[in-house]
């Protein structure tokens, strides 16, 4: 099938957004970075906020590059300057990329409204927060589970 988009004009509809909920859910991200990016992997990660509470940020469409522990790099486009996760990565350099299954997928959405500073986000969300073994951070208990 072909499908001939305009880089100049802003489609109607944007595979089921109308205009007004693709700018709600996208903000300032273009369009055209919809329609031709590839999908990657959806992720979560957490870190802890500088008041103690757990910070989870749902992610996908991000870049990963490297090889082990040491040389490893994870490009998230969407943590912002003005968000949690930004702060957090700032002030601890510490943060767990949980990948969740299938069946935890609607708990790991719910983090997305659980993001306010006072609240601890992975317990708001229906999911249970633990310590990762390797760095400071709270992980995902249900993304380390095997067998699920």
């Amino acid at each position: 099938m072909k499908k001939e988009i305009s880089v100049f004009e802003r489609p109607e509809s944007l595979s089921g957004y109308d205009t007004k909920q693709y700018l709600e859910a996208c903000g300032n991200l273009s369009w055209y970075d919809l329609v031709t990016a590839m999908p990657s992997l959806v992720f979560v990660v957490t870190g802890w906020k500088s008041n103690g509470k757990e910070n989870a940020c749902l992610h996908s469409w991000s870049s990963f590059s490297g090889s082990g522990a040491d040389n490893f790099i994870c490009i998230m486009g969407k943590v912002d300057k003005g968000g949690h996760m930004y702060q957090s990565l700032k002030e601890t350099r510490e943060c767990v990329l949980n990948f969740p299954s299938n069946d935890i997928y609607d708990r790991c959405i719910k983090t997305i409204g659980n993001n306010e500073f006072e609240t601890d986000e992975i317990t708001a969300s229906g999911l249970t927060a633990e310590k990762a073994s390797k760095v400071n951070a709270p992980q995902i208990k249900e993304c380390f589970e095997y067998g699920m």
